[in-house]
């Protein structure tokens, strides 16, 4: 037993961590000799650990400290290796108070070791109270620790996460404290990002300490700053070809790079607002194909649809529709905003029956509010176009319409667009009295200042203005033109254009 305990403990310093795992296994397992066998379950706990096997550490530490005697110096390890499966097992706030038991009872590099996890394990909480106790207590015990250096540079990160105001000051005070420490420019260079996407961005502060970032750095470092500049010179608006320009050279260099999934989706973003939809699609499908995983691949393949959509030929439609099913199938947050997707572009291509259904599997998911009117406007755009060829359809619309305009909690963009669109159905349903008071409604409303605003008053006010020049009715047409003309946006002149002709056409002057 204690030889298998001491071939164990020496496979162990010479990294054979599999013939270590066996011999400690051996020695846990003997019953006769239950001293050894518990030293042996802390051993093995450890080499668990390290081997990632957090269960298997679980159990075995646990065993080990059922068995040691309490003053026992195996215990501060099994006690150890307890807190490391704990914190990998995301049972955080245990494993944190694990770690200080270790660190106030323990001594030499395991206790500093454990003082330093324990800090740590409160940083990953967010807990900053506590990690800074834990520093303090580091300091006072290590001062000369690196490892002291290394909590306050992971604060200020952690803090950069979370867009904490504090995170800048900690990094300043971390490269000012400790200028020759090897992270220094990784540093500079969150500071840089820090100010880069404050609220309003401090572009100066940004350019800055890039700049010192990559003066700092090792050529080994020079991807993370060159993929911030890019980041930096769209924020400055430089013009979109010297950006891509930029992306380009990034991609060139450095083909392995962890950033160059983030690099692929700025090119995109920036080819789909350039209006370069086709290089838009490349570049965020290639983006979710570099990082596949979790919410950055389903927003990638979510704009790689919208991308497909815009692009306006019959094989980028299908494109569309299957990334917006490869979004869907992920089953995350933009999964119902991918069906929606979907069921604009059937409602575009003539499938009502289809997008009908993908609006209905919406609803019927329980969507936030937004969701919700937009589905069910959507379903009453989808059988008003199939009402155009069967009227059966238009009372189902029409009551849809209805009721996304009667909800008081809706906002006004939503309620004027059902408003128009009752109008339009009653229309459709030869009741011009009825569509006229719905377009009056909208322009009756108060003046917005968004596009939004601007787009139904403007649908609605062409409308109603059109019913009643079809009806003769010429001064109440002049009436609702100059309403246009009154709003001051981007039709106004066509609405003073309008009156002039009618005027003209049919000898109405002032009176």
């Amino acid at each position: 037993n204690w030889a298998d305990l001491v071939r164990g403990r020496a496979y162990a310093r010479e990294g054979s961590l599999d013939r270590a795992e066996a011999s400690f296994a051996r020695v846990a397992r003997r019953k006769d000799h239950q001293p050894a066998a518990a030293q042996g379950l802390a051993e093995l706990a450890s080499i668990q650990a390290r081997r990632g096997n957090p269960a298997g550490a679980l159990q075995s530490a646990t065993l080990a400290l059922e068995q040691l005697p309490p003053r026992h110096p195996s215990r501060a390890r099994a006690q150890f290796a307890l807190a490391e499966a704990q914190f990998v097992l995301q049972q955080t706030e245990a494993s944190a108070a694990q770690f200080e038991e270790v660190g106030e009872a323990g001594k030499g590099l395991l206790a500093e070791r454990a003082r330093f996890n324990a800090a740590l394990a409160w940083l990953s909480l967010g807990r900053y109270d506590r990690f800074l106790e834990d520093y303090k207590a580091f300091s006072s015990a290590y001062p000369e620790s690196g490892l002291r250096r290394e909590l306050l540079f992971l604060e200020g990160l952690r803090q950069a996460r979370d867009e904490d105001p504090r995170a800048f000051q900690t990094l300043d005070r971390f490269a000012r404290d400790f200028p020759d420490h090897p992270r220094v420019p990784a540093a500079l260079l969150s500071m840089s990002e820090t100010a880069l996407l404050a609220t309003p961005p401090n572009l100066e502060a940004a350019s800055y300490y890039l700049k010192a970032s990559s003066d700092a750095a090792p050529p080994s470092a020079a991807d993370a700053a060159d993929a911030l500049a890019l980041f930096l010179a769209d924020a400055e608006g430089r013009p979109p070809a010297d950006v891509l320009a930029l992306g380009s050279q990034f991609l060139d260099r450095y083909p392995d790079s962890p950033r160059v999934a983030d690099v692929r989706m700025k090119l995109g973003e920036i080819a789909f607002r350039t209006e370069d939809y086709a290089a838009a699609l490349t570049a965020f499908e290639l983006a979710a194909r570099d990082r596949p995983q979790g919410a950055f691949a389903e927003n990638a393949l979510f704009l790689a649809g919208q991308a497909a959509v815009r692009s306006m030929n019959t094989a980028s439609v299908e494109k569309a529709l299957d990334l917006f099913e490869q979004v869907a199938r992920r089953n995350g947050p933009l999964k119902f905003a991918a069906r929606r997707e979907q069921a604009r572009v059937k409602l575009a291509t003539g499938l009502e029956q289809e997008a009908i259904l993908l609006f209905d599997d919406i609803l019927k998911s329980g969507p936030d509010d937004e969701m919700k009117h937009a589905a069910l406007t959507g379903k009453g755009e989808a059988l008003f176009a199939l009402g155009s060829r069967d009227p059966k359809h238009l009372p189902a619309a029409l009551r849809l319409f209805e009721e996304v305009a009667g909800d008081a909690a809706a906002p006004d963009r939503w309620r004027n667009e059902a408003v128009w669109r009752k109008g339009r159905t009653l229309e459709k349903s030869g009741d011009a009295e009825g569509a006229l008071a719905a377009f009056y409604e909208v322009l009756e409303r108060p003046a917005g200042s968004g596009e939004t605003d601007f787009f139904w008053f403007y649908k609605s006010a062409f409308d109603a203005a059109r019913l009643l020049e079809a009806r003769g009715d010429w001064r109440a047409a002049i009436a609702v033109y100059r309403k246009i003309a009154d709003r001051n946006g981007p039709r106004a002149q066509e609405a003073s254009a309008r009156v002039t002709r009618l005027r003209m056409e049919h000898f109405l002057w002032e009176e």
